[in-house]
């Protein structure tokens, strides 16, 4: 059974809840509803939920943004969605007429969650909602990515990736989870160049003397999304690596628009310019804004560039419709 809950949102209480808390809160808007905890996807025991969005007083079908949290493939929560910038351009993209779904998908560990695990749900959470759109007000031919971080690379390589890549649920099987377009903010395009998995023994020795945290949490991350032992399995890492690297995907990729900050030292503005490389050298219609004295999650921006990011964004959407 789907699990819905709905309610409608004064105006004035979700400027609150969605937009960052340092900022001052925008002209009233016009109310939403919200289907939160919606089942989209079982696997391995558990359900996968979404959280829907969409403008109360909007007729016909709506296009619809998948929104994609970040946490390093480790952590997160699809109410990501509502802190920070992203929760202005949430409210930006509603009263635009945009429904935004907010997608939970499985968290890589450790032990059991690698990739493809996260790629398959992000698949079949857009297979859901086009199988779904009728019922839910939606435009099935108007579908877009939107991520932060390492959701921003899901939503690259969702986005990029041919038919059937990443075939998920086999009850979603035979629906596309193609999108009209990409909006990344900050994320990894080339997880080779990010983690050089190819560095000897002796320089991540020496990374280690001079960076505990910092080796060890790359070490993590590499055994975490790829399910091996870098010191054991060099060459299978580099592999998977290049293989999950959205720069080695852009053939086929779609319209995209890219955020990044040039103070990133989490995810560096270089990964930024190599996918802008990539689809510029394939014709493929991409903007790229770098955020200046921006760290990793924009947390600096004030209102006026939040609400030129915003606009920006909006506008790269709407060009990308089908209409």
């Amino acid at each position: 059974m789907i699990m819905k809950h709905r309610f409608v949102i004064p105006a004035i209480i979700l400027c609150f809840q969605v937009c960052a808390p340092a900022l001052p809160s925008p002209p009233s808007h016009a109310p939403i509803e919200v289907l939160s905890g919606i089942i989209y996807k079982r696997v391995d025991g558990r359900s996968l939920r979404l959280d829907l969005y969409r403008p109360v007083h909007r007729r016909g079908p709506l296009p619809v943004t998948v929104f994609l949290h970040g946490g390093g493939w480790m952590i997160g929560d699809k109410t990501d969605v509502t802190r920070e910038y992203r929760g202005a351009l949430l409210r930006g993209l509603l009263d635009r007429g945009y429904a935004v779904a907010s997608v939970q998908y499985r968290l890589c560990d450790a032990g059991n969650v690698h990739f493809p695990a996260p790629l398959e749900d992000c698949g079949d959470a857009v297979r859901w909602l086009r199988r779904h759109a009728v019922e839910y007000g939606l435009d099935p031919d108007n579908i877009g990515l939107w991520g932060s971080s390492a959701g921003a690379h899901l939503a690259l390589m969702t986005a990029y990736a041919q038919e059937g890549e990443f075939p998920g649920s086999a009850e979603l099987r035979g629906i596309s989870p193609k999108v009209n377009y990409v909006v990344n903010n900050f994320g990894p395009t080339d997880l080779e160049r990010l983690f050089r998995p190819e560095t000897g023994d002796l320089l991540l020795w020496a990374l280690r003397l001079w960076n505990r945290e910092a080796h060890d949490l790359r070490r993590l991350r590499l055994s975490s999304i790829t399910g091996l032992d870098l010191r054991r399995r060099r060459d299978e890492v580099i592999g998977l690596c290049r293989r999950y690297s959205p720069v080695n995907h852009v053939r086929g990729g779609v319209a995209t628009i890219t955020f990044h900050g040039d103070g990133d030292r989490t995810v560096p503005l270089e990964q930024a310019k190599l996918l802008d490389d990539a689809l510029r050298q394939h014709g493929i219609r991409h903007e790229l804004v770098i955020c200046r004295g921006e760290g990793h999650g924009l947390r600096g921006l004030g209102r006026e560039k939040v609400d030129d990011l915003v606009r920006r964004t909006v506008a790269f959407i709407d060009e990308s419709r089908t209409h």
